[in-house]
């Protein structure tokens, strides 16, 4: 167990059955939090609501929390790598953007999918810093100390 402790005070922006998309002023953090495995295009929408509302502010940091997610398809990764993590960078205008997620600690296949998608995107763009974590406040602690 963490002996970190980050108090949330997230504003919910969107919120299905499958996600949350929140705004967390303690961390200054744009969060997409998954509740459930999506079907790809309930993925697709999240996603999509998550671009829209990054691209209404001036954040440099976001976190996933993929615990819940459980694991996506090859189309699924290959979309976040290809369309949406190139979408927050053209926004970001050559600032870094830092990112982490929080992935489940006993789920291999979802860690494959997300080790897959921080592999890619590290080697494919520039100033995307990427990090994961098990624990959610120890991810909200390493990503409120960036900037």
């Amino acid at each position: 167990m963490s002996s970190i402790e980050i108090k949330t005070s997230a504003q919910v922006l969107f919120e299905n059955q499958f996600a949350t998309i929140e705004y967390d002023a303690n961390v200054d953090s744009l969060n997409l939090i998954y509740k459930a495995n999506p079907r790809y295009e309930d993925f697709i929408v999240a996603n999509e609501k998550f671009l829209e509302e990054f691209t209404k502010r001036d954040k440099f940091r976001f976190l996933v929390d993929a615990r819940k997610m459980g694991v996506i398809g090859i189309d699924a990764q290959n979309y976040i790598i290809q369309k949406f993590i190139p979408s927050l960078m053209a926004h970001m205008k050559g600032k870094t953007l830092y990112h982490v997620q929080v992935v489940p600690q006993n789920e291999v296949f979802a860690k494959v999918a997300a080790n897959n998608i921080k592999s890619k995107s590290e080697r494919e763009v520039k100033g995307f810093v990427i990090r994961q974590f098990f624990i959610e406040a120890e991810a909200k602690e390493w990503l409120r100390q960036q900037l």
